[in-house]
């Protein structure tokens, strides 16, 4: 799989756990959005990267959404409106709650939109290489984002299960 650049949105615990562990695997984090200073101050720093707003970045191929739940529908509907064209972009959010319908704005922009749940608790952030080998991730979007999930999941040495939407 060829590298990716990606930006994370969300630097809280999951988020940059599993960006440092992206990054790990050979992908570029190119920028950092979040509203929590220390967790964005942290993120930059680990990530040796930018802040961004949303539609800042036009060069990145995955936007990884780790934000909290109650937040995924201001923050998809902002970045939709910010960066127009999405298309030949994945979205992929890491909620075990949500299906990627609430990517719906990013998907009508030209998105490929998935989610991928590692099923695991992180209270605080981890860089440990081997955090995601044999922890199970539940995989679920549109045909591309789920074939993408799926490798970067592989690529982390976790196991793999795709999930219907409405599960």
């Amino acid at each position: 799989m060829k590298s990716l650049k990606f930006v994370l949105a969300g630097p809280g615990a999951l988020g940059l756990s599993l960006s440092w562990a992206l990054r790990r695997a050979g992908h570029r984090c190119v920028g950092v959005q979040g509203r929590g200073t220390r967790a964005v101050a942290r993120a930059l720093s680990r990530h040796k990267t930018v802040s961004l707003s949303p539609g800042t970045e036009k060069r990145f191929d995955l936007l990884l959404l780790a934000v909290p739940d109650a937040a995924f529908s201001s923050v998809c509907q902002k970045s939709a409106r910010s960066s127009g064209d999405w298309r030949g972009r994945f979205v992929i959010h890491v909620s075990g709650a949500l299906s990627s319908e609430v990517l719906a704005p990013l998907r009508r922009g030209g998105a490929r939109c998935g989610s991928l749940h590692p099923l695991t608790s992180l209270p605080r952030p981890s860089f440990d290489a081997d955090l995601f080998r044999r922890v199970t991730f539940a995989v679920e979007g549109d045909g591309g984002a789920r074939t993408l999930g799926g490798r970067l999941a592989g690529q982390l040495g976790a196991r793999v299960v795709h999930v219907p939407a409405d599960s």
